[in-house]
């Protein structure tokens, strides 16, 4: 499946930041992303990254500790194991720990003072325009697209939900990436001609189209 990733994260301190500042920590978090929720061992990352194990170790408390990275052991279900606990339980082994990424995709913030004067002018716009309306009959054409489009359901996000908070990350990462996109098109040489006037009233040197 394909993705759009959004590697925004949010860093609050000095060490937060020198424990990012590793190839090693990026190498291990895009490894991290890209699974999931199935997560990876540490023998795992090892063997995709082509780091010795005490390395990966030395990230991931870095990564915890940051708490960017959590580990989990594979849930003990009563009854027979379906195929999917099966294969985990032969790629894993049943008792060793797993980590998965803790990181909110697809999140971006705003330093407070701009989302401040954003939002007030944000809400009036969007309580009075159809601009709302617009993007939710986009966003349903593209999904029926998707859906009807012959391969198009394998871009589809998973429904598998986090155990942690009952969502889907995928899922949430998938709209924020069909929201940036359409926001994309709008910045595009077909209807930059009505974004350059205003850009220029107000002195704002845009290398548009993006």
């Amino acid at each position: 499946m394909s993705h759009v990733y959004l590697l925004t994260f949010p860093v609050s301190g000095k060490q937060e930041a020198r424990n990012l500042g590793s190839s090693s920590a990026w190498e291990v978090l895009e490894e991290l992303r890209e699974v999931g929720l199935d997560g990876l061992t540490v023998e795992e990352i090892s063997k995709r990254l082509d780091l010795p194990k005490s390395t990966v170790y030395n990230v991931l408390s870095k990564l915890q500790a940051a708490d960017w990275v959590e580990p989990r052991r594979s849930p003990r279900k009563l009854g027979r194991p379906n195929a999917k606990r099966q294969a985990e339980a032969a790629r894993t082994g049943r008792m060793k720990q797993i980590y998965v990424e803790n990181i909110p995709w697809g999140e971006i913030e705003f330093d407070k003072k701009f989302k401040d004067t954003l939002d007030p002018v944000l809400g009036e716009i969007l309580r009075k325009h159809p601009v709302v309306d617009s993007f939710v009959d986009s966003l349903d054409k593209i999904l029926t697209a998707l859906t009807l489009h012959q391969g198009g359901k394998k871009f589809l996000p998973s429904s598998e939900v986090c155990p942690k908070c009952k969502t889907s990350h995928e899922a949430t990462e998938f709209v924020w990436a069909l929201s940036i996109g359409l926001a994309s098109a709008l910045l595009s040489e077909e209807f930059v001609y009505k974004l350059r006037p205003v850009l220029e009233k107000h002195g704002v040197k845009a290398d548009v189209p993006f």
